[in-house]
């Protein structure tokens, strides 16, 4: 038999590396040539001041000073504060209108089952993405559902989570400093796994299960047709098939994509 089982969220996270300072100096140009007349002027005074990046500097960002453009290396000072942050009640529509503000951790007493966690990594759902630009139907709430970090307190019927343990998770509107959840809906971070990669696992390992395990009951002589399969939960599924040893039909809507796949 064939179990047909689209999928419709994915989650992923990103990075962005820049390897040599031509890409900076076209940044500065696109900014000079933004700033009007003296443009070409102002160009030129940018332009030298991009320092050197080596290959495995990727930490950049752009700052305005003195009314000025330019882009400047940025150095991580160990011991720099850290800061509780949450983002600000925001109108939908754009993600330009996210903003985050200072936030205090909760001191109100917990509910019997619920844990306190500061975040430390949060996954980004294409959920995350409808719920910012206005485009997810209902109220969905804060942006935010899987994380991963320290817990910082128990209610009183937690009793196999305490202070301090690695945990992951889901919790609505978890991109924040400190979120509250319930004991049933996190884990404990097993093995070597960084807090990143255990974000990004509470939405798509659910879903797979819920969908294969669950309701398919998918079995090694089973067949199962996955839809979207670069997709986080494509990925996922696949390797769930392939753990079990059944035969795997995957769709992808790009060459690229089919070429990762096979």
């Amino acid at each position: 038999c064939v179990s047909f089982i689209p999928f419709f969220v994915f989650g992923h996270f990103w990075q962005q590396s820049y390897e040599n300072t031509k890409i900076l100096r076209n940044l500065c140009s696109h900014f000079a040539r933004q700033d009007g007349q003296d443009g070409k002027k102002r160009k030129e005074n940018h332009t030298t001041k991009v320092p050197e990046i080596p290959k495995n500097e990727n930490e950049i960002m752009y700052n305005k000073d003195d009314e000025q453009w330019y882009v400047r290396r940025v150095k991580v000072d160990k011991n720099t504060q850290s800061y509780e942050l949450m983002l600000d009640d925001f109108k939908r529509g754009s993600i330009e209108n996210l903003k985050l503000v200072p936030a205090v951790q909760p001191s109100h007493n917990l509910e019997p089952d619920e844990v306190l966690v500061r975040v430390n990594s949060t996954g980004l759902n294409f959920r995350d993405v409808l719920n910012v630009l206005d485009m997810y139907p209902g109220d969905p709430g804060f942006p935010g559902g899987d994380f991963a970090g320290d817990i910082v307190n128990v209610g009183s019927n937690v009793t196999e989570y305490t202070k301090g343990d690695k945990v992951f998770g889901i919790a609505f509107g978890s991109l924040k400093t400190f979120t509250l959840t319930t004991k049933n809906h996190i884990k404990k971070i097993q093995c070597n796994m960084t807090y990143n990669e255990a974000s990004t696992l509470p939405t798509l390992g659910t879903t797979v299960h819920e969908a294969l395990v669950n309701l398919s009951q998918l079995k090694k002589e089973n067949r199962v047709l996955i839809h979207a399969a670069t997709g986080g939960i494509g990925l996922m599924a696949i390797e769930y098939a392939r753990k079990i040893g059944c035969q795997i039909i995957c769709t992808a809507g790009a060459e690229f994509k089919r070429k990762y796949l096979r």
